[in-house]
């Protein structure tokens, strides 16, 4: 197996740590939860919305056509944020609307044990972490340095190093540009490094005995999210075009939230790149998606070859779950 770069770890740890950092902001993006889940635009921006309340990005993985021309089943796959700020009513529609069964975690043991997921009669909670708690305390002296650099040059930029997602900037280049480069390597890194692969087998295990609908979340419902689905839908058949309309709808239902916490840099002064950024920051990029299934191609061959090689599925588990999954 292909090992990872220095530069592509130092990504994926960088993500790492701030993600367990921001407890009290959505996933990557920096932005108050309660501002994205407010934060609704027009339904025909929202498509396969799962009209949740208090969970963000929380929509059905629908409306896409697999193998043989099937279409996927309505509500057996779901993809939404962390379940932490759902409401009782939220819970509701999930088990009696969508008859959930399932719910995988893809944050690790970590966020899941500081900001857990709701338990659920008769609804069954995996826990993977897709990025492996071993970086965390590398991660933590390198944050550590580059907020401290920060701070020793006062002014300015010892306010902004308060501001976590500035130091992730900063960090990875400080600009929009660099700022993707660096994601697209975390998102390379995903595809590449062995704990994730043990993730993703996991995860398949799950929907193999799923009996009804499962829900996969992370913190924000894109990153980690989006990169196992990509994987669950290229199993089913599912073209990349469609896999990529289906990830970038993450920019729909984070529109809102994107803008709002625009004008609150802007307000704070923050410089315009970090503004700039917040695009790709709260929301997702097509070039980090590309880079994913890129790592795949350059170094296993195809999708399938990974599937079958690295993540340790089947062809007869790959035609179970088109035929549990399609119609």
């Amino acid at each position: 197996m292909k090992k990872c770069s220095v530069k592509t770890v130092t990504s994926l740890l960088a993500l790492v740590m701030l993600s367990a950092a921001g407890a009290e902001t959505i996933g990557n993006s920096g932005v108050p939860a309660v501002a994205a889940t407010k934060a609704s635009v027009s339904s025909k921006k929202l498509p396969y919305s799962l009209k949740l309340k208090g969970v963000d990005n929380a929509r059905k993985i629908t409306g896409l056509i697999g193998t043989k021309k099937r279409k996927l089943k309505a509500n057996k796959l779901l993809r939404t944020g962390k379940l932490y700020t759902a409401t009782k009513g939220d819970l509701k529609t999930l088990t009696k609307k969508y008859h959930l069964t399932d719910v995988i975690d893809l944050r690790g043991q970590t966020d899941a044990t500081t900001q857990p997921d709701p338990k659920i009669t008769d609804v069954k909670e995996h826990v993977i972490d897709l990025y492996g708690t071993d970086f965390l305390n590398d991660l933590a002296k390198k944050q550590a340095a580059v907020k401290e650099n920060l701070i020793a040059q006062e002014g300015k930029e010892a306010e902004f190093a308060q501001e976590p997602k500035y130091i992730e900037y900063m960090n990875w280049g400080g600009s929009p540009t660099a700022y993707v480069q660096n994601f697209s390597d975390v998102m390379r890194s995903l595809a590449s490094s062995k704990n994730s692969q043990q993730g993703y087998r996991q995860v398949f295990k799950v929907l193999l005995k799923s009996r009804g609908a499962t829900d996969i979340h992370c913190t924000s419902g894109k990153d980690r999210t989006g990169t196992t689905v990509a994987l669950v839908l290229s199993a089913l058949g599912v073209s990349r075009k469609q896999i990529k309309q289906d990830y970038l709808l993450s920019n729909n239902y984070y529109e809102k939230a994107i803008t709002a916490r625009k004008q609150e840099l802007a307000a704070k002064n923050f410089p315009q790149g970090f503004i700039d950024a917040q695009n790709a920051i709260i929301g997702v990029s097509s070039t980090c998606l590309d880079a994913f299934f890129d790592e795949i191609d350059t170094n296993y061959g195809s999708t399938k070859s990974y599937l079958i090689n690295q993540v340790g599925l089947t062809n007869k588990q790959i035609k179970q779950l088109q035929n549990k999954f399609l119609k």
